[in-house]
Parts: structure tokens; C-alpha cells; sequence
């Protein structure tokens, strides 16, 4: 509850309190040594009353049970009165019903809330033993089930306000959840478009790069071989520019376009590149696999070709595919001189977090050259992409 509706609520209550005592007292016309007892217990009333408000008393574990000091005042208040039931001051039992279940939980609510209902019927107990007659039961009755639609009404009206609050509390967490999971999103979104650059822009820069370098060898010697090897250069670059609008294309989509067809054309195109020596061996020779996993076993290949030539200096490439047992295996050796040891960069991390999404396991080795070894399990289906 807001401190502004408190401040609003706590003058309301004195209001209706000092109302109830002055109309109390015009009906009592006490004597002065009566009047100054009743003045004095109506104080204490008030004085109880606002004191629990202050911060410390509110929050001990003692607090909801010093509403009984307010009953117990009141109790006294109504002993010295005159009158067997005064309504004046009878009314301050529903005002203190109201301060309880307000003020505390729905649980400490409810339970002062019958102790003060039980308090408020002692009188009427007392004047139907004095004079049963047909108005003192009904009026009875009638506080009764009054007095119960109250601490009724309250304890719904809480039990509102806590559902309300605990939805308020969930929005926000769903919100705060929401948000990390966008940020997530953007944060793996990332890193996908990272790797897709790197393996695809990578791969085709390495072998730009190196028809360049023997371009740049070859045309002292022979201009019309150089010439030819800058026109496999432009080739090797247009078909690049195709390749990153295909990546483009398939984060645009969400999926990947790469199928298992394209491994033998990337492996031929990049051995015309670089001169290198590339063997591959697939068991069995046709192997059919879903889109996302042919897409990774594209990229790990492609990968692993650019890290060979430019890093392994490498004359030799060895590549096994195997398919059994819903278990597809990859190995990748070639005969480069390596790093001992090696670092995990990029490419590395990001053939390893490809696998790893396809709950496969990835192995780096150097014994000698570089080996990468690969094990992805294979849910086959009948619509997968078939080389």
C-alpha cells in the first residue's frame, strides 16, 4: 500500500474515532471523575493505535498481535460506560476490524479480525441474558452477520490485492526472463553470423590468396599462364561473393541451404585453388543426411581445408566420411607442419560449437600434421538431403 493512501486511511480513522467518542460522551453525560477515565482510556486507544505504525514496530513478528491491546483498551472503554451497549463506542470494533485487515497479511488479518469479532459479541451475550426479547436477538443477529460479512469481505479483498501483486511480480520476472532471453538470441544470432563469415569469407580468401601468390610467381616467367591464373582468381572471387549471398540467404531463412552435394564441388574447387593433394573417402559412397548436419559437415570441411593451407603448410589432405550405425564420423588429417601447441581460435571454437549443438563430440590432434576427428549422431528421416 502506498504511504500517500496510508496518510489518507490513518485520518479518515482518527476522524471517525474522535466522531465516535464525542457522540459516545454526549450520550454518557459522566461524571468528571468518569468523564477524565473515559478521555484517559480513548487516548490510550489512540495513542495504541498510531503508535504501531511507527517502522520498528511494524516490522516485528509481534506486530499483528497489538491489535488485542486495542481490543483490550476497548473492552475497558465499554466497562465504563454507563449504558449496557453503547453503539458509539461499539462502532470502534468495525473500525479496528477495518485497521487489521488492511494493515495485515490476509492470514494475521483473518485471525485478529475473529479475535475482535468474538470481543465485539461479548455485550451482546450479556444483554440477552439480561432481557431476551425479539429486538435485542435481532439486533444481534444483525451485528453478528454484519460483523462476519466484514472480516468476509476484508480477507477477499486481500486475498486480491496478494494475487494481484504476486501477478505484478511475476510480469516483472517473465519481463526480466523475456529480456534475457532476447539478448541471449541476439548474443548467439551473433556469434552464428560470426562463424558463417568466417568459415565462408575465410575459406575463399585463403584461396584467393594463394592463386594470387602463385600468380605473382608465374607471370615473370609466363604471362599467358599468369593470366590464366588471374582469370581462375576473379572465378575463385565471384564464386565467394555467391557463396556469402547463399550464407546470407540461409540466416535470412533461419536454415541452412547447404546440402551434402556441395562437399566434393567445395573440395574440388578449393584443390584447383591451392594445388594441394585431396583425397576423400565416403562409406558408403551415397550418404543421406538432414539439412542442419549436412550444413555443419560443410562448414567443418570447409574449415579445416582453410586452417590446412594456411596454417599447416601442408602438401597432403586426407578426408574419411563414415555413416554407420546412426553415428556419422568425420577425420580430416593432413601432413602440415602444425603448432605445438596449438590455440583454439575462431574457427576452431566455432566447428566445436557447431558439433556440440548437434550433441557430437570433437577431437583436435597433432601426431603428425593435424588431425580433426568428428562423431555426430543421425536421425535419419525420409526427407533428408541426399548428395
Amino acid at each position: 500500500m502506498k504511504n500517500s493512501t496510508k496518510r489518507i486511511i490513518f485520518i479518515l480513522r482518527f476522524i471517525l474515532l474522535m466522531c465516535c467518542f464525542i457522540f459516545a460522551i454526549g450520550l454518557e453525560l459522566p461524571s468528571t471523575s468518569r468523564y477524565m477515565i473515559l478521555i484517559l482510556t480513548f487516548l490510550f486507544l489512540l495513542f495504541s493505535l498510531h503508535l504501531k505504525e511507527l517502522p520498528k514496530i511494524q516490522s516485528s513478528r509481534y506486530y499483528p498481535y497489538t491489535y488485542i491491546l486495542d481490543v483490550i483498551i476497548l473492552l475497558i472503554l465499554e466497562y465504563n460506560s454507563k449504558f449496557l451497549l453503547n453503539y458509539y463506542f461499539h462502532f470502534i470494533y468495525f473500525i479496528l476490524m477495518l485497521s487489521a485487515g488492511l494493515f495485515l497479511s490476509r492470514f494475521h488479518g483473518a485471525i485478529i479480525n475473529i479475535v475482535i469479532f468474538l470481543a465485539s459479541m461479548f455485550k451482546f451475550t450479556q444483554i440477552l441474558q439480561i432481557n431476551w426479547n425479539l429486538s435485542n436477538v435481532s439486533l444481534t443477529i444483525f451485528t453478528f452477520f454484519t460483523s462476519l460479512l466484514m472480516i468476509i469481505l476484508l480477507n477477499y479483498g486481500k486475498y486480491y490485492s496478494e494475487e494481484q501483486q504476486k501477478s505484478k511480480e511475476l510480469y516483472r520476472e517473465l519481463k526480466a526472463y523475456a529480456d534475457q532471453v532476447k539478448e541471449l538470441t541476439q548474443a548467439e544470432e551473433r556469434n552464428h553470423l560470426a562463424m558463417e563469415i568466417h568459415d565462408s569469407i575465410g575459406h575463399t580468401m585463403t584461396g584467393l590468396i594463394m592463386e594470387l601468390e602463385m600468380c605473382k610467381r608465374v607471370i615473370p616467367k609466363s604471362q599467358d599462364q599468369g593470366v590464366q591464373l588471374i582469370q581462375h582468381a576473379l572465378d575463385t572471387a565471384r564464386k565467394g561473393f555467391v557463396d556469402i549471398r547463399r550464407s546470407v540467404d540461409a540466416l535470412k531463412a533461419k536454415s541452412s541451404e547447404l546440402k551434402s552435394e556441395n562437399w566434393l564441388e567445395m573440395i574440388h574447387h578449393f584443390r584447383n585453388q591451392t594445388g594441394l593433394d585431396i583425397h576423400i573417402h565416403l562409406d558408403p559412397d551415397k550418404i543421406q543426411l538432414p539439412a542442419s548436419i549436412a550444413s555443419v559437415v560443410y562448414r567443418i570441411l570447409q574449415e579445416s581445408l582453410t586452417n590446412a593451407a594456411r596454417h599447416g603448410r601442408c602438401t597432403t589432405i586426407n578426408i574419411t566420411i563414415q555413416l554407420q550405425n546412426a553415428v556419422l564420423g568425420m577425420k580430416i588429417l593432413d601432413n602440415g607442419e602444425g603448432c605445438t601447441p596449438y590455440i583454439e581460435g575462431n574457427g576452431l571454437k566455432g566447428m566445436r560449437q557447431r558439433v556440440t549443438a548437434l550433441n557430437g563430440s570433437i577431437n583436435f590432434s597433432q601426431a603428425p600434421g593435424f588431425c580433426v576427428e568428428v562423431q555426430i549422431p543421425v536421425s535419419l528421416q525420409p526427407n533428408s538431403s541426399a548428395r
